[in-house]
């Protein structure tokens, strides 16, 4: 923030009133967006330092059997994100949620992936800080633009969720196994199964 309001007091030389129009106008907007960060930082910290993160992973390796961890990491990624990512906003539903990921067997890049994809669902969340702040910025009621953005995320999230399930499915044989009886699997001295 500091790199862009220093380019641009430097390209576009703004008067004095125009720094303070812009500061007036802004303000309480970056005010609410900067408590709402602080809000989810303060959020991760206390469920990593209370060990809640922990119970409540514990509570999700319950959600799904041993071998079939998908429904668990399905709530999560478009349960718990997107909840997250709306009470605090800006990516900190990924922040929180990514070790959960990671503890359900995920690697920490398929975490990520996953939980980057839950976004998806958020910018008509429950504080909706970035609907919040396009419809100030463009000129908007941010009720239609919540609305608006919530029928047209429909089709993102349909996409969204079958790239999901392909990130966290377990890994599949290659075609070229297909052929070997299943009582044998993977075969053995195969080493491209």
């Amino acid at each position: 923030m500091t790199t862009a309001l220093l380019a641009a007091s430097t390209v576009h030389r703004p008067d004095r009133s125009e720094v303070v129009g812009a500061a007036t106008s802004l303000g309480p907007t970056v005010l609410e967006v900067a408590l709402i960060l602080l809000g989810g930082v303060l959020l991760a910290t206390a469920l990593s330092a209370t060990g809640a993160r922990d119970h409540i992973a514990g509570w999700l390796e319950r959600v799904g059997d041993e071998q079939d961890r998908v429904p668990a990491i399905l709530l999560l990624v478009f349960g718990l994100t997107p909840f997250m990512e709306s009470v605090t906003g800006f990516g900190l539903g990924v922040v929180i949620t990514a070790p959960l990921l990671v503890r359900m067997g995920l690697s920490p890049v398929r975490a990520v992936v996953a939980g980057l994809l839950g976004l998806v669902l958020v910018p008509w969340g429950s504080l909706g800080p970035g609907t919040l702040v396009a419809a100030e910025l463009g000129g908007q009621d941010v009720d239609a633009l919540g609305v608006w953005s919530a029928l047209l995320s429909l089709p993102v999230l349909l996409v969204s969720m079958t790239v999901v399930l392909v990130v966290v499915a377990p890994s599949r044989p290659s075609p070229a196994c297909w052929h070997w009886p299943r009582r044998s699997w993977p075969p053995s001295g195969a080493p491209w199964c």
